[in-house]
């Protein structure tokens, strides 16, 4: 905090870089230093991913590769963070040519932060792959309304029919939202259905 002028104290935040994960606290720095120990990666920084209109936020990494490394080194990381809490595993991780940083090798969070908005804005324009926009394409209502519910939750576009809600960003609260939400739509569908069928 900070005293004001007027004698009152304003609240400015953290600051450390512990933030808070599906209820947990977490230390970016801790969940960084983990993932330097790995041999391809030459620098990396951890970041909560703004949440939304429920509050939650998403832990995700940038990763910095050494020459030499391979192309499963995302496998590889997510691999290595199997043996840290649940809260600590980033559910995406990024490759990137370097990491920002300020002059005196601190992290530049400010670029950080507006090259995630970046990544989570063309996230969102992708196009759902093939599969997917077929079975949205057709005539299944079902399929229709789990895409879109999904990504009013997670605020990413379903890309594979086989994605993983928690390998998206999810956790338990939003997981709750998404069926809550799903099963109003249905009912809702079926209701206006029995109306019509009365109705004729």
């Amino acid at each position: 905090v900070r005293q004001r002028p007027d004698g009152l104290l304003e609240r400015v935040g953290r600051k450390d870089r512990q933030v808070k994960i599906r209820g947990f606290r977490v230390d970016l720095d801790g969940v960084e230093a983990m993932l330097r120990g790995h041999a391809f990666v030459r620098d990396v920084a951890a970041t909560a991913r703004p949440g939304r209109a429920d509050g939650t936020a998403t832990l995700v990494a940038y990763v910095s590769a050494r020459e030499g490394a391979s192309s499963g080194l995302i496998d590889e990381l997510n691999g290595l963070m199997c043996s840290a809490p649940p809260p600590m595993m980033p559910a995406r991780f990024y490759l990137v040519p370097s990491i920002p940083r300020l002059p005196n090798w601190k992290l530049d969070a400010r670029t950080l932060a507006a090259l995630d908005e970046a990544q989570v804005r063309r996230e969102r324009a992708e196009s759902i792959d093939e599969a997917t926009l077929t079975a949205i394409a057709s005539d299944d209502h079902v399929s229709q309304t789990v895409a879109r519910i999904w990504k009013d939750v997670l605020g990413v576009a379903v890309r594979a029919p086989e994605d993983d809600f928690f390998d998206n960003g999810g956790d338990s609260l939003s997981a709750v939202t998404f069926v809550l939400e799903l099963e109003r739509d249905l009912v809702d569908r079926v209701d206006v259905a029995r109306r019509h069928d009365r109705a004729h």
